[in-house]
């Protein structure tokens, strides 16, 4: 490796840490003097994204990957426990079950994503 592409690798590695730092200092409040961490998944999966931004080309694909994902999975954890707080309530009606499959489908792989396509296609049909 040439001292050109080290000195690279050392330069985006200060410019993560300070993205990072501003990230954190972004997300803390202060109250009384105390502080507060205000939204510890979605700082980690920031963290995630500018790390795989300032990685190393080899590994910035896959990073960026996880990053994705974990925001993803994030997202679709939050969906589905409002979606299940407000269905407590609620007995199983047609409506439900669609709200419930669009929830699940961001965390499906593709072969189920396309069944969950089927039948929302079909509940549409039959509404018509």
């Amino acid at each position: 490796m040439d001292k050109y592409k080290s000195l690279e690798y050392v330069i985006n590695g200060i410019q993560a840490a300070e993205k990072i730092r501003n990230t954190y200092n972004t997300q803390l409040r202060s109250d009384s003097n105390i502080l507060v961490k205000a939204a510890g998944l979605p700082a980690l999966i920031e963290v995630m994204q500018i790390i795989a931004e300032f990685s190393p080309d080899i590994y910035k694909k896959s990073l960026g990957e996880v990053a994705r994902k974990s925001n993803l999975y994030g997202n679709a954890y939050r969906n589905i426990k409002n979606h299940l707080k407000t269905s407590k309530s609620r007995s199983l009606d047609k409506d439900m079950l669609i709200n419930t499959l669009d929830v699940i489908k961001p965390i499906m792989d593709n072969r189920q994503k396309v069944v969950i396509d089927k039948v929302l296609q079909i509940f549409q049909i039959l509404d018509s």
